[in-house]
Protein backbone atom coordinates (compact mmCIF):
# COMPACT_ATOMS: atom_id res chain seq x y z
CA UNK A 1 0.00 0.00 0.00
CA UNK A 2 1.11 3.58 -0.96
CA UNK A 3 2.31 6.09 1.51
CA UNK A 4 0.45 8.84 0.08
CA UNK A 5 -2.66 9.75 0.31
CA UNK A 6 -4.82 8.83 -2.51
CA UNK A 7 -6.81 11.64 -4.25
CA UNK A 8 -9.40 11.10 -7.32
CA UNK A 9 -11.46 14.19 -8.82
CA UNK A 10 -15.36 13.49 -10.40
CA UNK A 11 -16.54 15.27 -12.84
CA UNK A 12 -20.24 15.12 -13.47
CA UNK A 13 -21.67 18.04 -14.64
CA UNK A 14 -25.34 17.33 -15.09
CA UNK A 15 -26.55 15.29 -11.58
CA UNK A 16 -29.72 13.91 -11.08
CA UNK A 17 -31.35 13.58 -7.55
CA UNK A 18 -33.19 10.95 -6.96
CA UNK A 19 -36.61 10.87 -4.40
CA UNK A 20 -37.58 7.01 -3.53
CA UNK A 21 -40.78 6.13 -2.62
CA UNK A 22 -42.18 2.78 -1.64
CA UNK A 23 -45.89 1.68 -2.15
CA UNK A 24 -48.09 -0.49 0.01
CA UNK A 25 -50.51 -0.74 -3.26
CA UNK A 26 -50.12 -2.20 -6.92
CA UNK A 27 -51.72 0.29 -8.41
CA UNK A 28 -54.16 0.71 -11.07
CA UNK A 29 -54.25 3.70 -13.22
CA UNK A 30 -54.97 6.76 -12.36
CA UNK A 31 -55.52 6.07 -8.74
CA UNK A 32 -54.37 7.75 -5.92
CA UNK A 33 -50.53 6.88 -4.71
CA UNK A 34 -50.41 5.22 -1.47
CA UNK A 35 -46.51 4.96 -0.18
CA UNK A 36 -45.45 3.08 2.86
CA UNK A 37 -42.70 5.62 3.16
CA UNK A 38 -40.67 8.12 1.33
CA UNK A 39 -36.76 8.16 1.45
CA UNK A 40 -34.28 10.20 -0.12
CA UNK A 41 -31.04 8.06 -1.06
CA UNK A 42 -28.45 10.01 -3.00
CA UNK A 43 -27.81 11.46 -6.52
CA UNK A 44 -27.98 9.00 -9.28
CA UNK A 45 -25.45 7.35 -11.30
CA UNK A 46 -22.17 7.70 -12.00
CA UNK A 47 -21.83 10.80 -9.61
CA UNK A 48 -22.25 8.27 -6.30
CA UNK A 49 -18.76 7.13 -7.26
CA UNK A 50 -17.51 10.39 -5.27
CA UNK A 51 -19.52 9.11 -2.25
CA UNK A 52 -18.20 5.85 -2.26
CA UNK A 53 -14.29 7.04 -3.06
CA UNK A 54 -14.81 8.59 0.46
CA UNK A 55 -16.37 5.54 1.89
CA UNK A 56 -13.77 3.37 1.19
CA UNK A 57 -11.21 6.19 2.27
CA UNK A 58 -10.02 7.62 -0.73
CA UNK A 59 -9.78 11.61 -0.61
CA UNK A 60 -12.47 13.36 -2.89
CA UNK A 61 -13.26 16.74 -4.70
CA UNK A 62 -16.71 16.74 -6.84
CA UNK A 63 -17.16 19.22 -9.60
CA UNK A 64 -20.36 19.93 -11.62
CA UNK A 65 -23.25 22.14 -12.23
CA UNK A 66 -25.75 22.74 -9.77
CA UNK A 67 -28.74 24.92 -9.14
CA UNK A 68 -31.68 25.83 -6.67
CA UNK A 69 -33.05 24.19 -3.42
CA UNK A 70 -32.02 20.53 -5.07
CA UNK A 71 -29.13 21.48 -5.95
CA UNK A 72 -28.25 22.94 -2.56
CA UNK A 73 -29.47 19.54 -1.05
CA UNK A 74 -26.97 18.06 -2.87
CA UNK A 75 -24.06 20.04 -1.88
CA UNK A 76 -24.90 19.49 1.36
CA UNK A 77 -25.32 16.02 1.14
CA UNK A 78 -21.77 15.65 0.25
CA UNK A 79 -19.99 18.90 1.78
CA UNK A 80 -21.54 16.78 5.64
CA UNK A 81 -19.76 13.47 4.17
CA UNK A 82 -16.14 15.44 3.83
CA UNK A 83 -16.59 15.84 0.34
CA UNK A 84 -15.13 18.83 -1.61
CA UNK A 85 -17.82 20.34 -3.76
CA UNK A 86 -16.37 22.75 -6.50
CA UNK A 87 -19.71 23.41 -8.56
CA UNK A 88 -20.50 26.51 -10.74
CA UNK A 89 -24.36 27.73 -10.17
CA UNK A 90 -26.68 27.90 -12.58
CA UNK A 91 -29.85 29.44 -10.82
CA UNK A 92 -31.47 26.61 -12.15
CA UNK A 93 -32.91 23.17 -10.53
CA UNK A 94 -30.56 20.09 -10.92
CA UNK A 95 -32.85 17.17 -12.45
CA UNK A 96 -34.27 14.93 -10.37
CA UNK A 97 -36.08 11.86 -10.24
CA UNK A 98 -38.96 10.16 -8.57
CA UNK A 99 -39.10 6.64 -8.45
CA UNK A 100 -42.34 4.67 -6.59
CA UNK A 101 -41.39 0.70 -6.16
CA UNK A 102 -44.16 -1.12 -5.86
CA UNK A 103 -44.10 -4.54 -3.94
CA UNK A 104 -44.15 -6.91 -7.07
CA UNK A 105 -40.65 -5.23 -7.99
CA UNK A 106 -41.77 -3.37 -10.55
CA UNK A 107 -41.41 0.68 -10.43
CA UNK A 108 -42.39 3.60 -12.27
CA UNK A 109 -39.96 6.77 -12.80
CA UNK A 110 -41.11 10.62 -12.84
CA UNK A 111 -38.31 12.78 -14.16
CA UNK A 112 -38.12 16.61 -14.18
CA UNK A 113 -35.68 18.58 -16.34
CA UNK A 114 -35.14 22.31 -15.78
CA UNK A 115 -31.10 22.27 -16.31
CA UNK A 116 -31.26 21.28 -19.77
CA UNK A 117 -29.15 24.41 -20.94
CA UNK A 118 -25.88 25.67 -19.81
CA UNK A 119 -24.21 28.34 -21.17
CA UNK A 120 -21.09 28.54 -22.86
CA UNK A 121 -19.61 30.96 -19.93
CA UNK A 122 -21.11 29.08 -17.29
CA UNK A 123 -19.20 25.67 -18.97
CA UNK A 124 -16.02 27.79 -18.70
CA UNK A 125 -15.97 29.18 -15.38
CA UNK A 126 -16.83 25.33 -14.21
CA UNK A 127 -13.50 24.70 -16.37
CA UNK A 128 -11.51 27.50 -14.99
CA UNK A 129 -12.52 26.28 -11.52
CA UNK A 130 -11.09 22.82 -12.17
CA UNK A 131 -7.88 24.34 -14.04
CA UNK A 132 -7.03 26.05 -10.89
CA UNK A 133 -7.78 23.79 -8.24
CA UNK A 134 -4.99 23.99 -5.52
CA UNK A 135 -4.26 20.00 -5.74
CA UNK A 136 -2.90 17.56 -8.29
CA UNK A 137 -5.24 14.56 -8.53
CA UNK A 138 -4.41 10.81 -8.83
CA UNK A 139 -6.98 10.28 -11.66
CA UNK A 140 -9.90 12.25 -12.81
CA UNK A 141 -13.03 10.52 -12.93
CA UNK A 142 -15.64 11.56 -15.54
CA UNK A 143 -18.85 10.18 -16.22
CA UNK A 144 -22.41 11.27 -16.89
CA UNK A 145 -23.75 13.14 -19.61
CA UNK A 146 -22.98 16.45 -21.28
CA UNK A 147 -25.15 19.14 -20.92
CA UNK A 148 -27.74 20.55 -23.19
CA UNK A 149 -26.47 23.78 -25.14
CA UNK A 150 -22.56 22.82 -25.02
CA UNK A 151 -21.02 21.28 -28.61
CA UNK A 152 -19.98 17.53 -28.76
CA UNK A 153 -16.76 16.90 -27.81
CA UNK A 154 -16.49 18.73 -24.95
CA UNK A 155 -14.96 16.00 -22.77
CA UNK A 156 -12.42 14.86 -25.14
CA UNK A 157 -11.44 18.32 -24.49
CA UNK A 158 -11.07 17.65 -20.75
CA UNK A 159 -9.43 14.41 -21.51
CA UNK A 160 -6.50 16.36 -23.36
CA UNK A 161 -6.17 18.88 -21.22
CA UNK A 162 -5.95 16.39 -18.07
CA UNK A 163 -3.44 14.27 -19.50
CA UNK A 164 -1.39 17.10 -20.77
CA UNK A 165 -0.89 17.72 -16.47
CA UNK A 166 -0.14 13.78 -16.48
CA UNK A 167 -3.61 13.22 -14.66
CA UNK A 168 -4.87 9.86 -15.54
CA UNK A 169 -8.52 9.61 -16.97
CA UNK A 170 -11.39 7.51 -16.05
CA UNK A 171 -14.27 7.52 -18.15
CA UNK A 172 -18.47 6.68 -17.33
CA UNK A 173 -20.74 7.82 -20.11
CA UNK A 174 -22.29 6.44 -23.47
CA UNK A 175 -22.96 7.46 -26.42
CA UNK A 176 -21.25 10.02 -29.08
CA UNK A 177 -19.51 10.91 -26.43
CA UNK A 178 -17.56 8.19 -25.05
CA UNK A 179 -16.67 7.64 -29.50
CA UNK A 180 -15.46 11.26 -29.48
CA UNK A 181 -13.39 10.70 -25.89
CA UNK A 182 -11.70 7.60 -27.48
CA UNK A 183 -9.56 9.42 -29.49
CA UNK A 184 -7.83 10.61 -26.57
CA UNK A 185 -6.79 7.89 -24.85
CA UNK A 186 -8.43 8.16 -21.63
CA UNK A 187 -6.35 5.98 -18.75
CA UNK A 188 -9.71 3.22 -18.35
CA UNK A 189 -13.25 3.20 -19.76
CA UNK A 190 -15.82 1.79 -18.18
CA UNK A 191 -18.76 0.75 -20.32
CA UNK A 192 -21.44 -2.15 -20.92
CA UNK A 193 -22.38 -4.15 -23.28
CA UNK A 194 -24.22 -1.53 -25.88
CA UNK A 195 -21.07 1.00 -24.86
CA UNK A 196 -19.14 -1.54 -26.52
CA UNK A 197 -20.97 -2.83 -29.26
CA UNK A 198 -20.98 0.62 -30.28
CA UNK A 199 -17.31 1.25 -29.98
CA UNK A 200 -16.48 -2.24 -31.74
CA UNK A 201 -19.85 -1.96 -34.55
CA UNK A 202 -20.23 -5.61 -33.51
CA UNK A 203 -23.51 -7.39 -31.81
CA UNK A 204 -22.66 -7.79 -28.16
CA UNK A 205 -24.81 -10.21 -26.14
CA UNK A 206 -22.86 -12.16 -23.84
CA UNK A 207 -19.44 -13.12 -22.03
CA UNK A 208 -17.99 -14.31 -25.49
CA UNK A 209 -19.41 -11.53 -27.45
CA UNK A 210 -17.82 -8.78 -25.18
CA UNK A 211 -14.43 -10.92 -24.84
CA UNK A 212 -14.20 -11.61 -28.26
CA UNK A 213 -14.87 -7.42 -29.17
CA UNK A 214 -12.29 -6.57 -26.15
CA UNK A 215 -9.79 -8.62 -28.61
CA UNK A 216 -9.61 -5.81 -31.28
CA UNK A 217 -10.05 -2.54 -29.22
CA UNK A 218 -6.82 -0.73 -28.73
CA UNK A 219 -4.28 -1.64 -26.43
CA UNK A 220 -3.15 2.28 -25.26
CA UNK A 221 -6.48 2.18 -23.02
CA UNK A 222 -7.82 -0.30 -20.72
CA UNK A 223 -11.53 -1.65 -20.60
CA UNK A 224 -13.76 -2.71 -17.76
CA UNK A 225 -17.00 -3.85 -19.19
CA UNK A 226 -19.79 -4.59 -17.04
CA UNK A 227 -21.55 -8.04 -18.06
CA UNK A 228 -25.09 -6.80 -17.28
CA UNK A 229 -25.70 -8.12 -13.10
CA UNK A 230 -23.29 -11.07 -13.12
CA UNK A 231 -19.78 -9.76 -13.58
CA UNK A 232 -17.51 -7.95 -15.43
CA UNK A 233 -14.39 -7.61 -17.52
CA UNK A 234 -10.90 -6.36 -17.82
CA UNK A 235 -8.76 -5.61 -20.84
CA UNK A 236 -5.83 -3.78 -19.52
CA UNK A 237 -2.40 -4.34 -21.63
CA UNK A 238 -0.78 -7.62 -20.83
CA UNK A 239 -3.74 -8.19 -18.21
CA UNK A 240 -7.08 -9.69 -19.76
CA UNK A 241 -9.65 -10.92 -17.16
CA UNK A 242 -13.50 -12.28 -16.42
CA UNK A 243 -14.52 -11.83 -12.95
CA UNK A 244 -17.74 -13.64 -12.24
CA UNK A 245 -20.01 -14.16 -8.54
CA UNK A 246 -22.49 -17.00 -8.33
CA UNK A 247 -25.40 -15.25 -8.27
CA UNK A 248 -26.70 -12.62 -10.23
CA UNK A 249 -26.46 -9.07 -8.56
CA UNK A 250 -29.62 -6.47 -8.59
CA UNK A 251 -30.10 -4.23 -11.17
CA UNK A 252 -29.43 -0.44 -9.97
CA UNK A 253 -27.90 3.21 -10.98
CA UNK A 254 -25.59 2.91 -8.34
CA UNK A 255 -23.70 -0.50 -8.74
CA UNK A 256 -20.88 1.04 -12.00
CA UNK A 257 -19.88 3.20 -9.34
CA UNK A 258 -19.66 1.21 -6.77
CA UNK A 259 -17.27 -0.75 -8.96
CA UNK A 260 -15.26 2.33 -10.20
CA UNK A 261 -14.79 3.37 -6.38
CA UNK A 262 -13.81 -0.69 -5.38
CA UNK A 263 -11.74 -1.07 -8.67
CA UNK A 264 -9.22 2.62 -7.81
CA UNK A 265 -9.33 1.76 -3.47
CA UNK A 266 -8.37 -2.04 -4.61
CA UNK A 267 -5.23 -0.93 -6.74
CA UNK A 268 -4.18 1.67 -4.46
CA UNK A 269 -4.14 -0.47 -1.41
CA UNK A 270 -2.55 -3.70 -3.54
CA UNK A 271 -0.13 -1.31 -5.78
CA UNK A 272 -1.82 -2.09 -8.80
CA UNK A 273 -2.50 -6.31 -8.37
CA UNK A 274 -4.81 -5.93 -11.43
CA UNK A 275 -6.74 -9.57 -10.48
CA UNK A 276 -7.04 -8.50 -6.92
CA UNK A 277 -8.41 -4.96 -7.83
CA UNK A 278 -11.28 -6.93 -10.55
CA UNK A 279 -11.95 -9.09 -7.49
CA UNK A 280 -12.90 -6.25 -5.18
CA UNK A 281 -14.65 -3.98 -7.74
CA UNK A 282 -16.93 -6.62 -8.62
CA UNK A 283 -16.97 -7.29 -4.65
CA UNK A 284 -18.01 -3.43 -3.96
CA UNK A 285 -20.67 -3.60 -7.57
CA UNK A 286 -22.38 -6.70 -6.18
CA UNK A 287 -22.36 -4.63 -2.21
CA UNK A 288 -24.27 -2.06 -3.34
CA UNK A 289 -28.02 -1.42 -3.20
CA UNK A 290 -30.90 0.53 -5.43
CA UNK A 291 -30.73 2.72 -2.38
CA UNK A 292 -27.29 4.25 -3.29
CA UNK A 293 -26.11 2.32 0.62
CA UNK A 294 -22.44 0.35 0.23
CA UNK A 295 -22.58 -2.67 2.51
CA UNK A 296 -19.56 -2.54 5.07
CA UNK A 297 -16.04 -3.52 4.41
CA UNK A 298 -17.28 -6.94 6.19
CA UNK A 299 -19.32 -7.40 3.70
CA UNK A 300 -17.50 -6.84 0.69
CA UNK A 301 -14.50 -9.25 2.29
CA UNK A 302 -17.50 -12.26 2.04
CA UNK A 303 -18.27 -11.01 -1.52
CA UNK A 304 -15.02 -10.82 -2.66
CA UNK A 305 -14.41 -14.13 -1.36
CA UNK A 306 -17.01 -15.76 -3.10
CA UNK A 307 -15.55 -13.95 -6.87
CA UNK A 308 -13.49 -16.14 -9.19
CA UNK A 309 -11.56 -14.76 -12.08
CA UNK A 310 -10.88 -16.56 -15.18
CA UNK A 311 -7.44 -15.24 -17.02
CA UNK A 312 -7.25 -15.16 -20.58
Amino acid sequence: MSDKAFYADVLCMVPVWVTAMESNLVLAPYEENTCSKVVFPKPEGGISVAEYLNTLGIKTSLYGFAGGKTGELMKNHYEKLGINTVFEDTEREISFKTVINYPTGQSTSYVFNDLEHITVSKYFSLLKKINNRQHKPDCMIITGKSPFGLEKGIYADIIRSSKQKNVPVITDFSGYELLNAMKESPSLIVCDYSDLANMTQRSIESYSDALSALRIMPKDTAIMCVCGTKGAILYCNSFFGLCQWRKNGIANPYAKSALIAGFLSACDYSSCDLEYALKYACACFQASDMYGNLADKGEIKKYFTEMTVKIY
